[in-house]
């Protein structure tokens, strides 16, 4: 016997959920993936806001907390990062604000350079600079703030 399609929906949206949290634009986009119809996936995405299952900004709160003090990911990654997994901008950077203080990007930032900096004890002083530099811009650290805290490691 076939479930009614609000109940299938249902429990493929609570098996995604048990994984990870997730944004409600994700949930929406792999409910339609597995051919869901819009309506239906409208009404459960409603029922779940209205019953707390479903909260961008639980889940962007999470995500820049691990993203930042687990990964290791700066502030211009974890936005990009949000975007692209459907949080609204405003929502995106007002949990960043909240989340992740300047100064505690700094010293993300100085902590990763310091580790990395180790393992190029050996290569001249430039392209140390040049290497820390460009491997704090990959993990989504400002340029200005990155050739800043390499500045300081290597002067320091």
């Amino acid at each position: 016997m076939d479930r009614p399609p609000l109940e299938a929906a249902r429990e493929a949206a609570l098996r995604l959920l048990r994984h990870r949290l997730r944004s409600t634009a994700e949930v929406r986009r792999r409910l339609a993936q597995r051919e869901f119809e819009l309506e239906v996936i409208d009404e459960l995405v409603e029922r779940f806001l209205a019953a707390g299952i479903l909260d961008d900004r639980v889940f962007a709160t999470a995500f820049v907390h691990d993203g930042a003090r687990l990964k290791g990911h700066g502030r211009d990654r974890l936005r990009r990062e949000l975007l692209a997994l459907g949080v609204a901008v405003e929502l995106a950077d007002d949990v960043l604000a909240a989340e992740l203080a300047p100064d505690d990007e700094r010293g993300l930032a100085a902590r990763l350079a310091a580790q990395r900096a180790e393992r190029l004890g050996r290569l001249p002083a430039d392209e140390r600079r040049d290497k820390l530099s460009a491997f704090l811009i990959r993990r989504g650290f400002a340029p200005g703030l990155a050739r800043e805290v390499v500045r300081e490691l290597l002067d320091g």
